[in-house]
């Protein structure tokens, strides 16, 4: 994502309000933030060491601390589906690239959402 944890829930707030019940979202965001180690920063040349800093200087998170799970939850969402970048390369047997693919590497969550409902009827009625 790209913007702030204070934003990213405001607009899912404003998202919210606008949504009937039963409406539908998908979303993604960083699994951790970025570290140096991710991309072997010792390594990299001047100029790649100033655009990383660069880039993780202006990026913002989101929801970083939390699972999909539990964002979509405090917002009134159920999950509907729930995986990450990672899995979805290896299920459908895509190369993965380095950046994701080594132990303890950064990922990107995947998830869909259904508006005030479980998780395992999303469009029946509750009441």
């Amino acid at each position: 994502m790209y913007l702030t944890r204070e934003a990213t829930d405001r607009l899912m707030a404003e998202i919210t309000g606008l949504s009937a019940r039963g409406s539908a979202m998908v979303s993604e965001y960083f699994v951790r933030v970025w570290r140096n180690e991710d991309v072997q920063y010792d390594a990299l040349d001047e100029e790649e060491k100033a655009a990383w800093n660069l880039l993780t200087n202006v990026f913002r998170y989101g929801p970083v601390d939390d699972n999909p799970d539990k964002w979509l939850a405090s917002h009134s969402w159920a999950p509907t589906e729930v995986t990450t970048l990672t899995e979805e390369s290896r299920k459908e047997g895509h190369a993965i690239p380095d950046d994701f693919g080594r132990p303890g590497a950064n990922d990107v969550w995947l998830f869909s959402g259904v508006q005030g409902r479980s998780h395992t009827r999303p469009f029946e009625d509750s009441a």
